[in-house]
């Protein structure tokens, strides 16, 4: 979800890019005092991580994600959720 033109939140897919943008992006030199020549010289810790995201339309679809008024968006409550078991 983002917020729309005229405040609203309209359905979005850029949680996803946001997410593999954060991830990619975000890096350390393994040894700080050598030249980076790939890839591998580089640490990028994000990528190793549990990174959650808002679901995606078509995760909704699916059924993956019990959906929440946008109304709870701006005031207090109780959000539905759900618990996914993955084995």
């Amino acid at each position: 979800m983002e917020i729309g033109e005229n405040g609203t939140l309209v359905p979005s897919e850029n949680s996803l890019k946001l997410t593999t943008r954060a991830a990619n992006n975000y890096g350390y030199k393994k040894y700080p005092n050598e030249v980076v020549e790939d890839a591998s010289d580089i640490v990028q810790p994000m990528k190793m991580s549990d990174i959650h995201y808002m679901p995606t339309v078509g995760a909704i679809k699916q059924g993956a994600a019990n959906i929440n008024p946008k109304s709870m968006y701006y005031n207090k409550g109780t959000l539905n959720h759900m618990r996914v078991k993955m084995r």
